[in-house]
């Protein structure tokens, strides 16, 4: 969540509201990772990583 802040500082911006919806399906299709019962405000790229690492 802070690339997605820095990328889109509130409340200067606001972003599409469907961007983290779409970067969760894509991490679906591509990883098999499905980031919507683990998703929180807090959650790193690193968290995201290690999910997809787990499965692989």
């Amino acid at each position: 969540m802070d690339v997605y802040r820095a990328l889109y500082p509130y409340p200067k911006f606001m972003a599409d509201s469907l961007e983290l919806e779409t970067f969760s399906l894509m991490a679906e299709e591509h990883y098999g990772v499905d980031l919507v019962p683990t998703w929180r405000q807090d959650i790193t790229l690193g968290e995201i990583y290690e999910q997809a690492h787990r499965l692989a």
